[in-house]
């Protein structure tokens, strides 16, 4: 079930304000309200059947 080469995808977000920078709990990495909006990020590469991730955004 589980692809060798899984496709690249992203996630574009909604609702958030796009003058504010977002910081990701996990990782650190900041990201702006509009980065998020339009052009989303990069969801992370799953290399196991039935897994999933939750990101928490913290608004700076």
């Amino acid at each position: 079930m589980s692809q060798a080469q899984p496709i690249f995808t992203k996630t574009k977000l909604y609702g958030l304000d796009p003058d504010l920078d977002y910081c990701d709990e996990s990782t650190g990495q900041i990201y702006g309200g509009d980065e998020l909006m339009e052009a989303g990020y990069y969801d992370s590469v799953m290399k196991r059947d039935f897994t999933s991730e939750v990101k928490y955004l913290i608004a700076l």
